[in-house]
């Protein structure tokens, strides 16, 4: 025989359910934003030292741009853009362990703009410009 549930008691269960995904999915999207932070520094080093070592130029980033976008369709971050971005966050943090605790925990626009604020707003081109430097980022 089924015993009835008050309705306190079912709110209780329904709000306690609701909360552990709630901070399931909180967990989870910052595990996300921790491995892209991380994939972006590690494809900008990869950039970087070819970049140095190799004496390749500006144009490898379009090359590199557009292959990867007809490889990954639809997946924003690998337009030129981004990809001298990941390029430059290296330059400005080259010590992966600090990608790893800091920046790994801030979002990708965030590193940008910091990186702006350091850099100067000109930063040879390859940083976003902020609308302000309290603005949204214009990705």
């Amino acid at each position: 025989m089924e015993s009835a549930i008050s309705n306190v008691e079912y709110e209780r269960l329904l709000a306690e359910i609701k909360q552990r995904f709630s901070s399931a999915q909180m967990r989870a999207a910052f595990a996300v934003n921790r491995e892209l932070r991380l994939l972006h520094w590690q494809v900008g080093l990869q950039i970087a030292e070819r970049q140095e070592i190799e004496g390749w130029g500006a144009k490898v980033i379009d090359r590199l741009a557009a292959d990867l976008r007809r490889e990954f369709p639809g997946i924003e971050r690998f337009g030129a853009r981004n990809l001298r971005n990941m390029r430059d966050i290296v330059k400005e943090w080259p010590d992966a362990s600090i990608v790893q605790q800091l920046v790994a925990k801030l979002p990708w626009e965030h590193n940008i703009q910091i990186c702006v604020c350091l850099l100067g707003p000109s930063a040879n081109g390859t940083l976003m410009q902020p609308s302000s430097m309290a603005g949204a980022a214009q990705y």
